[in-house]
């Protein structure tokens, strides 16, 4: 048997789902130790969310995308005591096509983790993919004032999908998905409303050298501690505003969240934060009388996927504080942090609207 892999230890720590049902054990240990290859193309019919007025433009759009990715199942013995799953990890390549001259086309790069269910001829899986995107038609006041989805070139792309597999021959696989993509420059520059596009999608995979997945027995949870943790973070941000693009601003907040485990994989989370926002303040300076307060504080309860070094979450926020009133009291956070240092953790965190983006922020974390 070869030695362990620390790589396929490390990205696993991605990962967060769990058990599956496997083959029955070969003879060859070596077969069962490999990590499979496969190249995923995909297509995906998607439709532009219309969230906002400003956004009236680009509907009836119908974007088409397709998809050439490079999937790897990671197997062996390794990887099962470290997760209890055989998780996919892998790079995608995206073209886009938005089927609106105001939105132009998209091209994007990326990673992903897909936790996977179920047995080999037939599973189900959950996948959280993040990348960077160039897209062709950026605002201009003169030549596409129409675009207030983006307003430049570089783009951040997120991508939730759920998705079954089911096997052709010994190589090929056929794939059904939904999925929901967003685009967004974080609030770097506005106009900034984003990209949000659910889709249907169809695909096949090819396998050159396909493995075998022992059928190793399932971890006992009957006595399981789950755990609790305090995490304080604090957090920062730079945007600019479309009528003033000469001008940057600063975005900083702290907070802290109280998580509880409630599943192997699973947490739901409770906090509250502070934001000092300084986009916010110089809007309502140079666009409304008086002397409004800018700065909010909100409480938040969400739910948390525990991938071991990383953690996926959502919340929803509540605003408790807000002098001055330019949105819904409800917002949206989205988070992605990696673990380091035994206590510490550093990510993004993206906030929103409904479906606006507002920022994304950069966070460091400590739990207590």
């Amino acid at each position: 048997m070869r030695e362990k892999n620390p790589l396929a230890i490390t990205v696993l720590a991605t990962v967060s789902l769990c058990p599956l049902s496997y083959t029955q054990s070969p003879d060859s240990a070596d077969a069962a130790e490999r990590d499979q290859f496969s190249i995923e193309a995909t297509f995906q019919q998607a439709y532009v969310i219309v969230h906002s007025e400003d956004v009236r433009a680009v509907e009836d759009s119908y974007p088409r995308q397709f998809e050439l990715n490079g999937l790897w199942r990671l197997n062996g013995q390794d990887t099962w005591e470290a997760c209890r799953c055989y998780p996919i990890v892998g790079v995608w390549t995206i073209f886009t096509d938005f089927d609106n001259p105001v939105l132009g086309y998209g091209a994007t790069g990326g990673v992903f983790v897909e936790p996977v269910f179920g047995v080999e001829e037939e599973n189900a899986s959950l996948r959280f993919g993040v990348g960077a995107s160039y897209l062709s038609a950026p605002f201009d006041s003169v030549e596409n004032p129409e675009n207030q989805s983006y307003s430049i070139p570089f783009s951040f792309f997120l991508q939730m999908q759920i998705a079954y597999r089911f096997r052709l021959a010994e190589r090929w696989t056929a794939k059904l998905s939904v999925n929901y993509n967003h685009m967004s420059n974080g609030g770097v520059k506005d106009p900034n409303k984003g990209i949000n596009y659910p889709a249907a999608s169809v695909g096949v995979q090819y396998t050159p050298e396909p493995s075998i997945f022992l059928r190793r027995e399932a971890p006992d949870n009957s006595e399981r501690d789950f755990a609790k943790r305090w995490d304080v973070e604090i957090f920062g941000a730079a945007a600019t505003l479309d009528k003033y693009p000469e001008e940057q601003y600063y975005i900083f907040g702290a907070g802290a969240t109280h998580s509880r485990q409630v599943g192997l994989l699973s947490a739901l989370t409770f906090g509250a934060e502070f934001i000092e926002d300084g986009m916010r303040e110089a809007k309502i300076r140079k666009e409304h009388d008086g002397d409004y307060d800018h700065r909010q504080a909100g409480v938040l309860f969400g739910h948390e996927f525990l991938m071991g070094a990383f953690l996926f979450g959502q919340q929803l926020g509540l605003y408790v504080y807000r002098p001055f009133v330019d949105h819904d009291f409800l917002y949206q956070r989205y988070y992605l942090y990696f673990r380091f240092a035994d206590r510490w953790k550093a990510g993004v965190n993206l906030k929103t609207h409904r479906h606006q983006a507002d920022y994304l922020e950069l966070r460091l974390g400590r739990a207590f």
